[in-house]
């Protein structure tokens, strides 16, 4: 095949882009990327890993600045902005706009249609003040910030993986000893920024919920009215148990979602069927012989010392056919792919926490009485989602 073959084939494949299914688009993005790689000189490879991060930089400023309200604002009205303007509607010097404007000119975010005349391209209402994209995009250039110091860290601290959640990557770069969790709490705006990209998640129409995974039936016709069939652990406020009840709206018992007062307190209500209470998961669990404990992407939070305990307080109201659920990421052993190797990195970095694989989820529950039933998986291979089923070791 030509070379002007291959081009006017991508360019085709560009065009019709919106046409394909998820997994098409996935499938051309990883057959792009390794075009990409196979092409790039070591110059440009070089200039990708030292300048990528520069560009969530710039998003971030233009998020600070509301220049992507401004640009949102005039995208609706069809308008083109001109130096001045995005100047006074910032507050922000012309100079400083001139220089970020360049960087997302090549990102696509707007077209410079004369001289300081820029028209905005759709891609600037995803990181408008009231778009999600955009608290996760202050949530992770924070982030980036505690990453950057791993190499001085790790130099400090001797080579080897945190374990404490109260003095690992995180504390060391900000001063602080406070967990991460608590630290959020003292920071608003980073809270919010949290809770919204957390959130986001559930929200993605391609995320499957866990009782599409998970065979749930099983469980309906054995657990009596009277008693709790599911008690959502550190479930926030409720996303996971209200879809639950709103696709089985006649299921058996009751259903208890548990988190901290902050949290619990900010419920001002909830569906028939559903109670909200107070509890700390490092506290011994209330709710005794419930038929299913439902953690959701907790564990993935907390190293080993921490997990165990909140294991334990949960084995320990467990009745034994209660069932422990757990909707958390989970490594493959090996081949692991880009985003999953990053998230791990992330986690470690946050919370000194990390993204396990099945062998370490087993050893994990192995040491606190429990034992790994089955790992349940996704029918979409694209999406990566597994639930562990877990009992109480006989």
């Amino acid at each position: 095949m030509s070379f002007s073959t291959i081009i006017q084939t991508i360019r085709d494949a560009t065009a019709n882009s919106g046409t394909a299914t998820s997994a098409e688009k996935a499938q051309l993005v990883e057959a792009c990327n390794g075009l990409v790689t196979a092409l790039e000189t070591p110059e440009q490879k070089l200039t990708s890993l030292c300048f990528g991060p520069v560009r969530a930089l710039i998003i971030r400023l233009g998020i600070d600045i509301h220049l992507f309200d401004v640009a949102t604002a005039a995208l609706k009205k069809g308008e083109s902005l001109n130096m001045q303007q995005l100047s006074d509607e910032t507050k922000c010097e012309a100079l400083l706009i001139r220089r970020l404007i360049r960087v997302l000119i090549d990102m696509n975010h707007f077209r410079e249609v004369d001289q300081d005349v820029f028209q905005p391209l759709p891609e600037v209402a995803l990181f408008s003040t009231t778009s999600p994209i955009s608290q996760a995009m202050i949530q992770f250039t924070n982030t980036l910030q505690h990453m950057f110091q791993l190499p001085a860290y790790f130099e400090a601290r001797g080579y080897q993986s945190p374990t404490d959640a109260f003095d690992g990557p995180f504390q060391f770069v900000t001063g602080t000893k406070l967990h991460v969790f608590e630290w959020l709490a003292s920071n608003p705006r980073y809270q919010h920024a949290n809770d919204v990209t957390m959130s986001l998640r559930t929200k993605l129409a391609s995320q499957e919920k866990w009782f599409d995974i998970y065979p749930l039936e099983q469980h309906l016709a054995a657990t009596p009215p009277s008693e709790t069939f599911l008690v959502d652990v550190g479930g926030g406020v409720g996303h996971h148990s209200i879809a639950l009840k709103e696709r089985y709206t006649q299921l058996p018992g009751k259903i208890v979602v548990q988190d901290i007062a902050p949290v619990i307190d900010g419920i001002s209500s909830m569906p028939e069927g559903i109670e909200a209470m107070t509890h700390d998961f490092f506290e011994p669990q209330p709710c005794r012989n419930a038929k299913i404990y439902f953690v959701g992407h907790i564990l993935h939070d907390w190293p080993d010392k921490q997990a165990k305990t909140i294991l334990e307080n949960i084995r320990n109201a467990m009745a034994p056919e209660s069932v422990l659920l757990l909707d958390e990421p989970l490594l493959p052993e090996r081949d692991v792919t880009f985003l999953p190797a990053v998230m791990d990195l992330v986690m470690m970095s946050q919370f000194s926490s990390l993204e396990r694989t099945e062998h370490q989820f087993r050893e994990l529950l192995d040491s606190v009485g429990l034992e790994l039933v089955k790992v349940w998986e996704s029918s979409n291979t694209m999406s990566g989602q597994s639930i562990i089923e877990v009992r109480r070791r006989r």
